[in-house]
């Protein structure tokens, strides 16, 4: 039996996580409880490297600002955001949530981020998790895509759509506005 040796505010914070994304995707088997076999070695590995490629990433973000200062605007104590910036641990949803809008990173910076924070939680990010949460409807548009890789062709075309949608959606909450 493995004990949990957290502190018990960052154990609560997995737990809102946990419970925030139980429907995108989380599993028993990152945390080896409830039956479920530890992953192997090769994965602790990579998710060790990518962790602290994520916290590398925060910290360079946070620059002069205090580790103290951004530990309390989140909600954090310092301990436990200087254990993110190591990779010790891996920020639960909520927190990289408050950090991205704290640290405000570039585009680049966030996407990196973004697919280092999927890779160690297997799950979206907060703000996508949102997005299908609030458009629940495009649960049936993703579906037919699952086990298929799209080719960046692909996704480029898609994100042209999208981007569109998003641009008529826009006007017309102005015209709604002006009206």
């Amino acid at each position: 039996m493995l004990k949990d040796r957290r502190k018990p505010s960052y154990a609560i914070d997995e737990m809102k996580d946990f419970l925030y994304n139980c429907s995108m995707l989380q599993n028993i088997e990152q945390t080896g409880k409830g039956g479920g076999e530890l992953p192997n070695k090769t994965t602790n590995r990579k998710k060790i490297k990518q962790k602290k490629a994520l916290g590398k990433l925060l910290k360079s973000c946070r620059g002069e600002i205090s580790l103290r200062k951004v530990a309390e605007e989140i909600g954090l104590p310092p301990s436990n955001l200087k254990y993110i910036e190591d990779g010790v641990n891996a920020p639960t949803g909520e927190v990289f949530r408050k950090l991205i809008l704290i640290l405000n990173p570039d585009t680049k910076t966030r996407t990196t981020m973004d697919e280092l924070y999927m890779a160690i939680r297997e799950v979206p990010p907060p703000d996508v998790c949102d997005i299908i949460i609030k458009n629940q409807a495009l649960i049936s548009v993703l579906r037919p895509l699952d086990g298929l890789e799209l080719n960046t062709a692909q996704i480029q075309e898609m994100k042209k759509c999208i981007l569109s949608m998003a641009e008529e959606t826009k006007k017309g909450e102005t015209q709604n506005v002006e009206d």
